[in-house]
């Protein structure tokens, strides 16, 4: 009887223990999503379920599209084409949005990955690291390309696109000739540098970690004195 209660107590230790380490695996895990989001987003957040892009075909009449802007409920990326604002509301939304503009097997990254990790308005270029090159326009978009490396460490997969990191994301920017032309002007680009290192708790040390790393970048040296100045405030 004693060795009955005794093993009774031994299993219901074991499964205590399995609990307790099944909770504590779910809390690191949770501690490491909080870590690769942004601070207004939390961990529960979900991709979108319906269709992020809508064109003609999936609108009931060729003036829908300008009445659906007009009330804000989309945003015109042409004259046919548009996305749903609910979507580009959400980090996965926007990540499903960039997915289904950028080309295939690319690496969506620099104003492209700026706005999928802050939003704002859609860029301008089509931003992506691949090896191919695109003479065809998306949505009256030139696909920019940037043949640079990319290891693993500096992307991330966010729902169905490949994104780089923040902080890579940061160092792309400073490093566009764009950047550097109206850098400390408070322009579009200057701006969203700053509001990706603070939403995304990026340092400068990090970015010069980076660059330090690659220091073959076109402007990488402009890149190393800049974030090295702004590393010693």
């Amino acid at each position: 009887m004693n060795a009955f209660h005794e093993r009774n107590e031994l299993n219901e230790r074991n499964e205590l223990n399995e609990r307790n380490g099944r909770d504590e695996r779910a809390k690191r895990a949770a501690d490491n999503l909080s870590a690769a989001l942004p601070l207004s987003m939390l961990p529960q957040d979900k991709p979108p379920t319906v269709k992020p892009l809508l064109g003609s075909k999936e609108l009931p009449g060729p003036l829908s599209l300008t009445a659906l802007s007009d009330y804000g409920m989309m945003t015109r990326l042409d004259d046919t084409n548009g996305y749903q604002m609910d979507h580009a509301g959400t980090l996965f939304g926007r990540a499903s949005i960039a997915a289904r503009i950028a080309p295939r097997n690319t690496t969506i990254c620099a104003l492209t990955a700026a706005w999928v990790w802050v939003g704002g308005r859609f860029p301008d270029t089509v931003d992506v690291i691949s090896k191919s090159h695109y003479r065809a326009t998306v949505h009256n978009r030139r696909i920019r390309v940037f043949n640079r490396r990319s290891p693993q460490e500096h992307v991330m997969r966010v729902g169905d696109a490949r994104v780089t990191t923040p902080t890579r994301t940061v160092c792309d920017l400073v490093l566009l000739p764009e950047y550097q032309e109206y850098q400390g002007g408070g322009e579009t680009v200057d701006q969203l540098v700053i509001d990706l290192m603070l939403e995304y708790r990026v340092s400068a040390q990090d970015c010069l970690h980076i660059l330090e790393h690659n220091p073959f970048w076109p402007h990488a040296t402009f890149g190393r004195a800049l974030f090295a100045s702004w590393n010693r405030t």
